[in-house]
């Protein structure tokens, strides 16, 4: 179980840091932009400021649990990424169609996973409703000095 909790725990401080990084990178390349385009901005540009950044948090996502589904190979706990993946990704949704489980001595590295994606999609949902925020109001352009 010690086992168990420490990989967690570290795979968790890493993942955490991974999304936490995105977001200041997306929030600085922001300013950036929306400095360049002051007084500018319209609905078109909003409309694929928004998608471009939700997009690339959802990839972000979707590489943290490539990270964990590698962590499942290395282990030896499944035989495969695909449901390394599978298992990584419904755990972190909190899906669980519990179809694909994971072993006993293993199972503790499911709950990190569900809190994993609980405290990332929050992050990153908090971030889109900021920038969001933001770009309705144009005199405003400092994303990256977000207190977090």
């Amino acid at each position: 179980m010690l086992l168990q909790m420490l990989v967690g725990t570290a795979m968790l401080t890493v993942t955490i840091g991974i999304g936490a990084f995105a977001i200041i990178l997306c929030a600085r390349v922001l300013d950036a932009s929306i400095a360049a385009r002051a007084g500018s901005i319209g609905l078109m540009v909003h409309t694929v400021t928004v998608t471009l950044v939700t997009s690339t948090l959802a990839l972000v996502l979707v590489a943290i649990m490539a990270l964990w589904a590698g962590l499942f190979l290395a282990l030896g706990i499944f035989e495969g990424f695909e449901p390394s993946l599978y298992i990584a990704m419904i755990s972190a949704t909190t899906l669980g169609y519990g179809d694909v489980t994971m072993p006993d001595d293993w199972r503790l590295l499911a709950g990190f996973i569900a809190t994993d994606g609980f405290i990332l999609f929050g992050l990153d949902t908090a971030f889109l409703f900021e920038v969001m925020r933001r770009l309705g109001e144009p005199s405003e352009v400092e994303l990256g000095g977000l207190e977090l």
